[in-house]
C-alpha cells in the first residue's frame, strides 16, 4: 500500500513515492516483481529501494511533459521458494502542463527613425513546440521576425518612424 502517492506534478517534476508491505511471515525479503515500479505513460522511473526489515520501499517518478494522466504502480514479492506476488498498488497522477518563460533582450530607448534588434530565448521543463507573437507596440513597425519553433529562440527588429513616442516591445511564446 502506498504511504505517500503524490497524485499531481507539474511537466519537469520527480515525485517520489513511498510505500509499505504488509506480510504475516517473519524474515521476509522482498524484491520488486520484474517491471514494477512503473510511472505510466511517460514516466520515467529513477532510483528505487525496499527496506526488507522495516517492510517499507520507496521509488521516485519523473514527469517529463504535460499534460499526461500516467498511472504509477508498484508491486513486490517475497522470498520464499516459490514467490508469492503482492497486489498492485496504483495511483493515477495529473501531469500539468507548465506555461514557458520567455527571456527579452534589447535596447530600451530609441530616437526617430532608429531600427533596434531584439532577441529572446525560451526555457520550458516539458517538450514543447511553440508558436510566438513579437510586438514592437502603437509606436514600431516590426521586421525581420525570426523564430524557431522547437527551442522558442529568436529576434526580431523594430523600427521607431516617429518620436516623441512610448511604444512597448515585447514577445509572448
Amino acid at each position: 500500500a502506498f504511504i505517500t502517492a503524490p497524485a499531481t506534478a507539474n511537466e519537469g517534476d520527480t515525485n517520489t513515492y513511498n510505500f509499505s508491505i504488509t506480510d504475516p511471515d517473519v524474515g521476509q525479503t522482498f524484491t520488486f516483481v520484474a517491471g514494477f515500479p512503473v510511472c505510466g505513460s511517460g514516466g520515467i522511473l529513477g532510483s528505487n529501494s525496499i527496506n526488507s526489515v522495516l517492510k517499507t520501499g520507496t521509488f521516485q517518478c519523473s514527469f517529463p511533459d504535460g499534460p499526461a494522466n500516467p498511472t504509477v504502480q508498484v508491486q513486490v514479492k517475497d522470498s520464499f521458494s516459490t514467490p508469492a506476488n503482492s497486489n498492485i498498488a496504483s495511483v493515477a497522477v495529473v501531469v500539468s502542463n507548465v506555461a514557458p518563460t520567455v527571456t527579452l533582450s534589447g535596447p530600451g530607448t530609441a530616437t526617430e527613425g532608429d531600427t533596434k534588434h531584439y532577441t529572446y530565448l525560451t526555457s520550458d521543463p516539458g517538450t514543447e513546440i511553440f508558436t510566438h507573437t513579437a510586438e514592437c507596440g502603437a509606436a514600431g513597425n516590426l521586421s525581420n521576425d525570426l523564430f524557431t519553433a522547437a527551442t522558442g529562440a529568436g529576434s526580431f527588429d523594430c523600427t521607431f518612424p516617429n518620436g516623441p513616442a512610448t511604444s512597448t516591445v515585447k514577445i509572448t511564446v
